[in-house]
């Protein structure tokens, strides 16, 4: 008997929609991936592939920037026409916003001009509910001649569906309803269809409309046909006359004409019959008062509930290890080789980075993902967009600081949501100085626990302080202006508990697994270097900055050179030097403030470097880093001596 695989379809399937709709959540949903996924915009700005099989097909998923049409103004734009242009997908999956189904119509009837078999998933229809929204799913499929699929892609329901429509479709070739435009503009079209001889990957419509558009790369497509472009300028320039506006003016109108009589008998609004919660957290939250009074406050809580959690948890790990030490120091003996394994992998490695995860960077990953799936994001850009202006930024360049919280990988990356390579590398810098959770650790584990919370809170008032005045300085050496800021914002949506725990899990996940590995051999290498008096001899050359500039003992001198790896070690490494995760009883008040300060703006760490050099450029990314080491060193030295004054 013969055995015969039957090789699966392949089939390759695009997810295009707005910004914020959830095409993300359906692409990790489906691929088991971990494409980024929060409510602002902007998140996604390259193309994300995964593959899954489903009904013995393996299909190609890819999810698409967020766009608002298919011209190419934006950055976004132009990788999803890129894409579109390169890889004809077999399949579209149109993701909208059932709360907002106007604005996502329009591109709608921008990807069904292309001809392409589509599916549309009418997503968040529980958020449209809830604010009174009814979709006749029916009457919208009739009108746009394509399968409607209701989702709500956070829970998961309804995308398998919404698969099996997409494979139906494309297997059938079923193509969009040709919604036609007024007739003196549906003449000139099909005109121009008649004189267009070359094979197409779409709909040789689109490209007749794209033309008349005006759009660049598909007149560069046809720029050697004479007799194509005399007719489309002559039919482009009879347009614009006949309608006194210009091109891409006219038919963004009429599109939105054609959206709302698609709409006519297609939404249902019952207007809820008292406000919610929902409703009023969205206007205390933008409210010209109230506003910063919430945001200050949803800062102060992150951090306190940080604090205290983070101390409790820290205390049982003190504990926990202690007697686990008693028990370990008694079975091996103290001698040179069980002392090399406790400080270097147990206690200084393994239950270090234990320690500081569960302790400070758990706790702060789970709230600040609450803070971004709940929508609160752009609404503290909106409210701090006249206060970035005055570095020369806008209120979009607030968002990238918030992430800087968590890491200041992921903050220097989404900087490339800003407009141009000024607020781009402004942003970036200000980014890197953004206490991140490694440094949080350093701050809250060491001067928040042994001086006083209040201490903390002064370190980062001192660190905001330090950020303004860089932001102001560095907005002086260019040139370009400020572009306003035009932000969308989306309804607060309540955070699930199964994706904050997923996300939270993710990023700590992504720590142990690059981090561990270096903090194990970190702290082997220390522990080496002590027994054969290396350290000694490195910490000794660095005593003129260390000890009698910045006050601080000779060991750290080493600690922040290794740093530059992860933050968060120095606070590790310095607990293995000292053989104690009790600094008080080693360092003086003045010294752990010091040694705070330093660690909380010096050199970013080494991912950080990486993600400047790629989206900022080596210039910049070495202007930044040594600018922060000078601050550090020369900022650090005049704190120590301005301590020593104070009785």
């Amino acid at each position: 008997m013969i055995n015969v695989t039957v090789e699966p379809r392949r089939l390759r399937i695009a997810l295009i929609g707005n910004l914020n709709v959830g095409k993300s959540v359906i692409f990790n949903f489906l691929t088991k991936k971990h494409q980024k996924v929060a409510n602002w915009p902007g998140k996604t700005v390259e193309v994300a592939r995964g593959e899954f099989f489903y009904l013995n097909r393996k299909i190609e998923l890819v999810d698409l920037p967020g766009v608002y049409s298919l011209s190419t103004y934006t950055p976004e734009e132009e990788v999803t026409r890129d894409f579109l242009m390169n890889e004809r997908p077999d399949v579209i999956i149109n993701v909208v916003d059932s709360s907002i189904l106007e604005r996502n119509l329009f591109l709608t009837l921008q990807v069904m001009e292309m001809g392409t078999p589509m599916v549309i998933a009418l997503n968040q229809v529980d958020q449209a509910r809830k604010k009174g929204i009814e979709i006749k799913k029916s009457i919208l499929e009739e009108k746009l001649g394509v399968p409607v699929i209701e989702t709500v892609a956070i829970y998961g329901k309804g995308i398998n569906e919404l698969i099996k429509k997409a494979i139906e479709v494309s297997e059938k070739n079923i193509i969009p309803r040709v919604i036609k435009f007024p007739e003196e503009i549906e003449k000139r079209i099909e005109d121009i269809v008649k004189e267009i001889k070359i094979e197409t990957k779409y709909s040789k419509r689109w490209y007749a409309i794209k033309l008349l558009e005006n759009d660049a790369n598909i007149i560069g497509l046809f720029s050697s046909d004479e007799g194509i472009m005399r007719k489309v300028l002559r039919y482009r320039s009879e347009i614009e006359v006949m309608y006194g506006e210009n091109i891409s003016h006219i038919f963004s109108h009429l599109r939105y004409a054609q959206v709302n009589d698609i709409l006519n008998g297609v939404q249902i609004f019952t207007p809820p019959s008292k406000a919610g919660i929902t409703d009023v957290l969205e206007n205390i939250t933008v409210h010209r008062y109230f506003g910063y009074i919430f945001l200050a406050l949803s800062i102060l809580a992150i951090y306190a509930i940080v604090f205290f959690v983070g101390s409790y948890i820290a205390s049982f790990f003190d504990i926990l290890f202690e007697h686990i030490g008693g028990w370990y120091f008694s079975y091996f003996g103290d001698n040179i080789i069980s002392r090399l394994f406790w400080d270097g992998l147990l206690e200084g490695g393994i239950g270090a980075a234990l320690q500081i995860v569960f302790s400070y960077i758990f706790p702060l990953f789970v709230l600040l993902t609450i803070l971004e799936d709940s929508g609160y994001l752009p609404r503290m850009a909106y409210l701090m967009d006249s206060f970035m202006m005055r570095m020369g930024l806008n209120g979009k360049a607030f968002l990238p600081i918030m992430l800087g919280f968590g890491c200041n990988v992921p903050a220097c990356i989404s900087c490339k949501i800003l407009e141009n390579k000024k607020e781009r590398i402004i942003a970036s810098f200000i980014a890197s100085l953004v206490p991140c959770s490694a440094r949080t650790v350093v701050i809250l584990g060491v001067v928040g626990y042994f001086l006083g919370i209040q201490y903390a809170l002064l370190l980062y008032l001192i660190d905001f302080a330090l950020i303004f005045i860089v932001g102001k300085i560095s907005s002086m050496f260019f040139k370009e202006k400020t572009h306003g800021m035009l932000l969308e914002i989306p309804s607060f949506r309540r955070p699930v508990l199964h994706s904050v725990i997923k996300e939270s899990w993710y990023r700590v996940k992504s720590f142990f697994s690059i981090a561990l590995p270096v903090i194990i051999a970190g702290s082997f290498l220390i522990a080496l270097l002590n027994i054969y008096g290396i350290l000694d001899i490195v910490n000794r050359a660095l005593e003129p900055i260390t000890v009698y500039w910045l006050g601080l003992p000779s060991i750290t001198g080493f600690l922040l050179i290794f740093g530059f790896l992860r933050k968060e070690m120095t606070v590790i490494m310095l607990s293995a030097f000292l053989g104690t995760t009790n600094f008080a009883s080693v360092l003086t008040p003045a010294q752990m403030f010091v040694f705070a300060f330093v660690v909380m703006i010096y050199v970013p760490c080494v991912a950080t470097v990486a993600a400047l050099i790629k989206y900022s450029g080596w210039k910049a990314a070495t202007i930044i880093s040594l600018s922060e080491v000078f601050m550090a060193i020369l900022l650090g030295g005049i704190l120590y001596r301005i301590i020593l004054l104070i009785p």
